[in-house]
């Protein structure tokens, strides 16, 4: 169950980064845009307005990788608290000395009752 929650973690990781560089992209376009005003350059009512939508679409992307990351840290958290050591736990029947008792009776060779060994007998 915890490579379930890890895995989704790192999907959704994924995801928010390729989203983030999206944004970053569009904000970049956007200042380059707004940038030309400031260097004394007359920019478009268009390029404004492109610039405006596009510094909106930024926030609404980051907004939600803010929430993405939230559900990120939840199932890392859901996963720590399953394994609080934070090692990985090896799948059930390949832990080392699981069911060693049980296992060991079955390699013991059985023998017949009358074919004991006999214990020496002390000397008196």
């Amino acid at each position: 169950m915890r490579i379930k929650y890890l895995s989704a973690a790192r999907k959704r990781t994924k995801n928010v980064q390729k989203d983030l560089a999206v944004a970053q992209t569009d904000l970049n376009d956007s200042n380059k845009a707004l940038m030309s005003s400031i260097q004394g350059l007359e920019p478009t009512r268009h390029a404004v307005e492109a610039a405006i939508g596009q510094n909106a679409e930024v926030e609404v992307k980051l907004d939600e990788a803010v929430k993405e990351l939230e559900v990120v840290n939840e199932l890392l958290r859901v996963s720590e608290a399953r394994n609080p050591d934070g090692g990985e736990q090896p799948a059930p029947g390949n832990r080392s000395g699981e069911g060693l008792d049980s296992v060991m009776a079955h390699l013991k060779p059985s023998q017949p009752a009358s074919h004991q060994p006999e214990r020496p007998s002390e000397p008196t």
